[in-house]
C-alpha cells in the first residue's frame, strides 16, 4: 500500500515538473521565462515575458498536467482517493521546483486547478468565483491565487468534514494552502509596498 502512495506522487511529481512555460518561452517567444521578470515559469510571467501564444500554451499545459496527474493515478490504483490526493498535491510540488529546471518553477496555481478539476471540479468552480472576479477588477493575478487557495482549502475543510468528499483530498487542499502563500512571498511584499505588477506589464530581465 506505502508502496503504491509513494509510486503516485512520484508520478504526480513528474507530470508536474514537465517545463510547459519554460518550453513555451523558449519556442514560441524565444526568451529564457527564469531569465525576466519574477523568473517563474506560469503563465503570467511568460505572458510578460514571451507573450499570449506562449502564455496560452502555457496555462493550457499547466492545467492539463495537473489534471492528468489524477486522472492516471485514479486509472491505476482504482479510484484510491489518497492516490489521487497524493498524485494531485505532487504535480504541484513538480511545477514548483522541477527536476528540469534545475528545481525552479512556478507557484502551482494553474496546475492546482487542473489537479483539482480531476479531484473535485465544483469545488474549483465555487473556489475560483471570487478570486477570478478580483483578478477582474484589480488586474493582478497573486491575488486571485491567494484567494483561490484559501477558499478552496475552507471549501476542503467543510466538505470533508461534512463527509461529501473523502477526507484524503485534505491531502491536497492543506499543502497547497501553504505552497502558495510560500511561492507568492515576494508577491505579498509587493503588495504590501504598493507596487505589485499588473496583468499585461512587460517583464524586464533582472539588473
Amino acid at each position: 500500500m506505502y508502496l503504491n502512495y509513494f509510486l503516485a506522487a512520484l508520478l504526480g511529481y513528474f507530470f508536474g515538473a514537465f517545463p510547459t512555460g519554460y518550453i513555451a518561452g523558449r519556442m514560441i517567444g524565444h526568451v529564457d521565462v527564469r531569465e525576466m521578470g519574477s523568473g517563474r515559469t506560469g503563465g503570467t510571467n511568460v505572458l510578460r515575458s514571451a507573450g499570449r501564444n506562449a502564455a496560452i500554451v502555457t496555462i493550457v499545459g499547466d492545467i492539463a498536467k495537473g489534471a492528468l496527474a489524477v486522472i492516471v493515478a485514479r486509472l491505476i490504483w482504482d479510484g484510491d482517493p489518497m492516490a489521487a490526493a497524493l498524485a494531485a498535491i505532487f504535480s504541484v510540488i513538480g511545477h514548483n521546483y522541477s527536476v528540469f529546471l534545475k528545481f525552479k518553477g512556478g507557484a502551482g496555481t494553474m496546475t492546482a486547478a487542473g489537479a483539482l478539476l480531476a479531484l473535485h471540479p465544483v469545488v474549483l468552480v465555487l473556489a475560483a468565483l471570487i478570486p477570478l472576479i478580483m483578478t477582474y477588477i484589480t488586474m493582478m493575478t497573486s491575488i486571485g491565487s491567494l484567494l483561490g487557495s484559501a477558499i478552496g482549502l475552507l471549501l476542503g475543510v467543510v466538505l470533508a468534514w461534512n463527509g461529501d468528499i473523502p477526507w484524503e483530498s485534505l491531502i491536497f487542499f492543506v499543502p497547497f494552502f501553504l505552497l502558495s502563500w510560500y511561492s507568492h512571498r515576494p508577491n505579498l511584499a509587493r503588495l504590501r509596498a504598493g507596487n505589485e505588477r499588473r496583468i499585461g506589464d512587460k517583464a524586464k530581465a533582472p539588473s
